[in-house]
């Protein structure tokens, strides 16, 4: 039974294409995952003013789907936020590390 189990997993381990991807494919991955992640803070924000506007133009009559939208955004900016606060102690971090 264990044997079978390993030679699944092994077999599994062997189809996936781990060693076939190059390293700069990886790092070119992290950074369109944060471009793709900033521009949908981008569109929250910009739905978001559009919903104001609608609203206060008076074509939008439920306030509802106006604050969904803008706590929508906020909390993606505030999401971001931390993130990059994040980001720059890490690099502090490793700014710090003695050779």
């Amino acid at each position: 039974m264990i044997d079978r189990i390993n030679n699944q997993l092994i077999n599994n381990l062997n189809s996936t294409n781990l060693d076939k991807t190059p390293y700069s494919k990886k790092v070119s991955s992290f950074a369109d995952t944060l471009k793709n992640y900033i521009k949908s803070v981008n569109d929250d924000q910009i739905n978001a003013n559009k919903a104001i506007e609608k609203f206060l133009r008076g074509e939008e009559k439920d306030i509802h789907n106006t604050m969904i939208s803008i706590e929508k955004a906020d909390i993606s900016l505030q999401l971001f936020t931390q993130i990059r606060n994040k980001l720059i102690d890490a690099y502090k971090e490793i700014i710090r590390i003695q050779i």
